[in-house]
Order: structure tokens, then sequence, then C-alpha cells
């Protein structure tokens, strides 16, 4: 017996050893970090227990993290994902999860900064989400600290609403979102196939929870391409070829109902499906294989009736229907429908003398007519959704202005009205314009943007209507920050009957890395037509070794900060934000440009954002601090780099002793200034509580420091 009691004990006691010496993970510091290699990953269970502390890692309030793990997140200058949500799904874990944002490349576990935190606790899932700037490229530190195990789901996006997980939540029974786009929308191994044998790509994500029971619907209708979603060969009005597949949630996951390609307006989208009210319904858009992405509109409702008529104008101007020339008869306009149900509707459609400036017969033919729309489910397409109507314009042999044609719709039948129910055509006069009113010009863009390269020539427009006299010269003339140094604006002369001129403008190339600057130019014609020249340097910054000192105001401008910093010749910046009762370290790196941002948190307070931007090559910045409680920003320009070290060392230094006082109450201070430019206070405040604080001396021999007039209270 006494044998078999030995047996047991020694197997539990190597039981035992063999769980505490458990191979820790291979990721247990965050020099081993497992790097995330997709923008969608289910990482495998991992056990804190059995981690170590590395002496490297960062503190959590001050106190060492205790047993961490840590992964690197899929952000690189390749990939420069905007959007995080990372899942903690806990077992018996207990601990939390800290992202930390590499601030220095060339060091990497010295510069982690900007802590976003959660706590996760035993059998419970939370998510940590955070942003990031476009463009932003600093990787991300994910560290989990703890004990017991956990598992974690990473999902990185450009967008928002690119994961079921994330997926938007549409409020009320009936609406439109306008202008969402699927162009950095990603298909993800987490999302459910598409119904009726359809396939999608860049998809983005909806969630919507009807108050109904009954037919609902959502689509896409009206959703076109532009230039900016592709080559620009695409004319204004191509639909976007979208996809939309909509499921239902369940507790086991997403039951597919319906999904169409091709049912709404053109190549646009339209799913129709009986809804169940307290039902919440995921709704995932996306775009046909094979074409482009781009913007669309998302529109959903209770599909109980004929919808909505109204007019609409060349997609973004519902009131205007566009210009047409006299010459051009009949003149063509649209009267759409939206939100419809599979019926029939129609409305009364005329021409309105009370909204015309254009008198009807001799200007235009009258009329009043039946705008009919055909049943959807009919297969009819776009004849359900969109009405081409004409209006036939008069010719005449007058010289006049632009007339206008009103239009309104009444007497909806199996529909209602939509807010676009009045609107108008402008009839233009093909005849010559009368001379006094010809000589007034304006410029087709109101600001160019231009690179500092003379090898580029950017254009603007000068526009008329047949200039009734010539002009030998243009005569521009600059105001701004930018001058006649910089860029160069050449125009032709304006002849008669001119109606355009193309104004080409180039900038000098300097070498010399400067700020990006801005001019207005104006043009000495009729009208004075101005427009803004913004130049984008293209020179690279190099930094130079030195100091960087900016006093900064936050919390409305009625509180103050000092900001201290070092630059090294790889730009690195190195400094300290410094603010009654606290004193916040950061480092950033300059990019090409000579800029950098830093995400300061102080404690007790909403965050700040410091923003540094070079401005020329001899040390000039402008500082910008950004208070988010107060949505204010605070700027400093022509702060220098001062006092390189050894170099030359701070002209100022020495002892001062500074007094002064309030009422009957006195203050003194000793101020010790180093030759490195920092400084040293000693003093009492006016309730006579002794301090100690630090500053320093910026390059125009001011003394910048911060302390409370009374202990606690206030700059």
């Amino acid at each position: 017996m006494k044998l078999k009691n030995l047996i047991t004990t020694l197997a539990l006691s190597l039981l035992s050893l063999s769980a505490a010496h458990a191979a820790a993970p291979i990721n247990d510091s965050a020099a081993k970090a497992i790097e995330v290699t997709s923008n969608y990953k289910l990482m495998p269970v991992v056990n804190l227990s059995t981690a170590s502390a590395a002496t490297t890692d960062p503190l959590l309030s001050g106190v060492s993290a205790g047993k961490t793990v840590w992964y690197r997140l899929p952000h690189t200058a390749n990939t420069p994902w905007t959007f995080w949500t990372l899942t903690i799904t806990s077992t018996t874990g207990v601990g939390s999860a800290v992202v930390y944002t590499q601030e220095d490349v060339d060091n990497p576990l010295t510069s982690l900064a900007n802590p976003t935190s959660v706590s996760f606790a035993a059998a419970q899932g939370v998510t940590l989400s955070f942003n990031a700037d476009v463009g932003d490229a600093r990787p991300r530190l994910l560290m989990l600290a703890g004990t017991g195990s956990v598992q974690l789901t990473v999902r990185s996006a450009f967008t928002s609403r690119d994961f079921v997980a994330s997926a938007f939540e549409l409020t009320g029974n009936k609406g439109t979102l306008a202008d969402i786009s699927t162009k950095n929308g990603t298909v993800t191994a987490d999302e459910p196939a598409v119904p009726n044998g359809l396939t999608i790509s860049n998809t983005v994500w909806f969630k919507w929870t009807p108050a109904f029971n009954g037919t609902a619907a959502v689509d896409t209708n009206f959703s076109v391409l532009n230039e900016l979603d592709g080559p620009t060969s695409f004319s204004y009005a191509t639909p976007h070829n979208t996809v939309v597949a909509v499921y239902r949630y369940l507790s086991s996951g997403l039951a597919p109902i319906s999904a169409d390609d091709d049912g709404g307006y053109s190549s646009n989208s339209r799913v129709v499906f009986v809804a169940t009210s307290g039902f919440t319904y995921y709704i995932c858009v996306g775009t046909k294989p094979g074409t482009t992405p781009g913007n669309f509109d998302l529109n959903y409702y209770q599909a109980n009736s004929g919808g909505e008529i109204s007019f609409r104008g060349d997609w973004e101007l519902p009131f205007d229907l566009g210009g047409f020339s006299e010459a051009k008869s009949p003149c063509y306009f649209k009267v759409v429908r939206r939100y419809a149900g599979n019926f029939t509707a129609s409305a009364t459609l005329a021409t309105d003398p009370a909204n015309s400036t254009a008198t009807a017969g001799s200007d235009y033919q009258a009329f009043n007519i039946s705008a009919a729309f055909a049943n959807p489910s009919d297969g009819t397409d776009n004849e359900a959704w969109l009405l081409w109507n004409p209006v036939t314009i008069v010719n005449d042999n007058a010289s006049e202005s632009a007339e206008r044609v009103g239009l309104k719709l009444s007497a909806p039948v199996n529909a209602v009205l939509g807010s676009e129910q009045n609107a108008y055509i402008n009839i233009v006069d093909d005849e010559p314009t009368p001379s006094q009113n010809s000589d007034y010009f304006s410029v087709k863009y109101g600001v160019v943007r231009i690179k500092e390269d003379a090898s580029i020539t950017n254009t603007n427009e000068l526009i008329g209507n047949n200039a009734a006299s010539a002009y030998a010269t243009i005569s521009p003339t600059f105001t701004g920050t930018a001058s006649g140094n910089d860029f160069v604006v050449n125009a032709n002369p304006l002849y008669v009957n001119q109606d355009r001129l193309t104004i080409d403008i180039n900038a000098y190339n300097d070498d010399v890395f400067e700020a990006d600057e801005t001019a207005e130019v104006r043009l000495a014609v009729p009208g004075n037509p101005s427009f803004t020249v913004i130049i984008e340097d293209d020179d690279a910054f190099i930094p130079s070794v030195g100091k960087l000192v900016a006093g900064l105001r936050y919390g409305g401008g009625v509180r103050m900060a000092q900001c201290y910093a070092t630059i090294s010749a790889k730009g690195v910046i190195s400094g300290k934000l410094t603010m009654i009762g606290q004193t916040m370290p950061f480092v950033a790196t300059l990019d090409r440009r000579g800029k950098a941002s830093v995400l300061i948190v102080p404690k007790g307070r909403p965050s700040l954002h410091l923003s540094i931007a070079a401005q020329d090559a001899t040390g000039g910045f402008k500082l910008s601090l950004f208070d988010s409680a107060t949505n204010t920003a605070d700027t400093v320009g022509a702060v220098l780099q001062n006092y390189i070290a050894v170099l030359n060392p701070c002209p100022e230094a020495g002892r001062y002793t500074l007094a002064g006082s309030s009422g009957t109450a006195g203050v003194s201070t000793t101020v010790l200034v180093t030759t490195k430019g920092t400084a040293t206070l000693v003093g009492r405040l006016f309730d006579g509580t002794a301090f100690t604080t630090a500053g320093y001396v910026d390059g125009e021999g001011k003394l910048c420091a911060v302390a409370s007039v009374f202990a606690g209270q206030g700059c």
C-alpha cells in the first residue's frame, strides 16, 4: 500500500512538473510575434499560462504585463488596412488585449506606443475595434496578456462594412444609403455562399430588422459608375453591375433567402422577400465578377405599393433637368419610380406655365399626359423604373436669353409623389447673344492642384459667351504664399466671338524642399474670374539633427501644453507633450514629405492629435494640436530646430530668478537653463505649494514651461 501511494505521488509530481515546463508558445514576446498574413484569419487556440513574461514587454498601468503572446497585424505599405476588428474568444482565459503602434521601424521594441485595449474574462468573447488613417503604414502589434486559453480572430479592411460581423445597421422600415462603394470590399472566408448559384466580388454588408410583416425589398436602382470608379471612358450614367444577396439571421448562422444580379434598373439588382417583424436580415452587396466595382445606392423598403414617382435629373440634380439647344427637338427628360413593389403605377405629367419663363406655343409645345410604369415582375425591366419623356421645342430666329420650361407631376395612381414633384428644363438660344450680355467670363475649375514639375502642363479654362470685344492679354495677378517665382500662367489673346480659352499653368522646379504653396490667380477680363493654384512640392525632406520646441493650447484654447522633442538624422522624432499633471512621451518618424502625426492619450480626458509638418529646408515646422473633446485645433508655425548638440549650445544658459504677485500673495521661482536648452523651475505657487517642473527655451529665447497657479487648478 505504501509503495502504491509512493508511485501515485511520483506520478502526480511528474505531471505537475510537465505542466509547469510545458513548451511556451512560439510568439511569447514582441520579438517573436506571429505575422497575420491575410485580412481575415482565425488563429489557433493558445494557452497564455504556458507563456513567459518577457522583460522587453511594455508595462500595463506601470506594472509588468505578465505572461504574454504577440501577433503582428496585416498592415504594410502594400496593404494599408484602415479598419480592424479583433475578436478574442476566451474559454478559460482572463486578461487584457492591447494593440500598440510601432512608431519607429529602426527600434521595433522600444517604440511601441498609443495602446488601445480591452479586457477579457473566462467563457466570454470580446471585440477590440480601431481605425487608422488612409496610407498609415505603421505596423500594429497585438499583445494578449493573462492566463488560460484564448482564440483570436483578426479582421482588417479598407471599409468598415467589409465583414458580416461589422455589417452596417439600417434603421426604420424605409430608407436609402447613398454613395456606398464596393471598390475596397473583399470576399472573406467567413462569408456564406451566394443563393441562386450566383457569384459575387467586392462585398460589403448591412443588416436590417424590419418592424412589419409582409413583402420587403432591397435594390440598388439608379446606381451608376463614374470616372473615379475605373477607366475614364465610362459614361457618367453607366449602371453599376451589382449583385445583392439576402440572408436571415439564425443562431446557427446565416440562412440564405435569395439573391439577384440584374432584377433592378438596367444592370442594378433587386431582391424581394417576405419579412417577419423583429427578425434580422443580412444584406450583402457586391459587384458582378469581371465588371468594374464602384459606388452604389442601397434602397430598402416595405414593398406593398407602387412606390414613389418623381423627376430625376443627371443623377444628382433632381430639379434642374439640364439645358437643351433651341435647335434640338424633342428634348427628353426622366421620370423615375423608387421603393416600388410588384405593382403598376402612374401619375399625370404636364408642362407648368406657372414655373416657366418660356411661352407655350411660341417656345415649346404644352402637354398633359399619363406617365405609366410597368409591373417589375413582368420582365419589362427599365419601363418599371424609368420613363423618358419628350418636350417639343420651337426653334425661332429671335436672339434671346435662356428660358425655362416648368414641369409638374400630380394625381398619382397606386403610388405617391416623391419630393421632386416640380422640375424644369432650360432652352438655350442658338442665335448670337447681344453684345451687352456677352462680355462676362468665368473659369471652369475653382481650384487647380499642380505638382512642382516644369515638364507637366496643367490647364484651366476661361469660359464666356461669344466675346463682343477682343482682349490682347489676360494679365493674371497673384496673391498668396506662392508668387510668380513659383509658377507661371500663360493664356493666348481672346478674340471676338470666342467663347472659351485654355489657360496653361506650370510650376518652376526649384529642387528645394518646401511646404505646399497656395495662390489666387485673378484674370483681367470682365467678371474678374479667379481660381486657386495649389503647388505640391516634389522635393524630398532631408532631416537635420536638432530640437523641436513649441507652446500649444487645447481645451478650446484655455489650457496650455508644451512639445519638446529631438530629431535624428533619420527623421525620428523622440519627445514629450507636457500639460498640467502629466507628461506623455511619443516617438514618430517624419515621412518623405517631412510630416508625422501622433495620437496622445492623456489620463482622464479625451485624446489629442499632434501633427508635425516641415515647412522648409532650414528647420521650419508647423505643429497642430487637435483636441477631440472640443473639436478644435491650435496651430503654431515656424517652430525651429535649435541647439544642435555641441555645435550650437543654448545661448540663454544660466540661473534666473523670477518674481510676481497677486494681491497680497507673492510667488518666486528659480529657473536653471542648461546649454542644451532644457529648463528646470523650482519655486512656490501663490497658495504656498512648492513645485518643480521641467521646460525648455525656444529659438527666440522664450522660456516655456507648465505649472499650476494653484495646486491642480489650471495653468
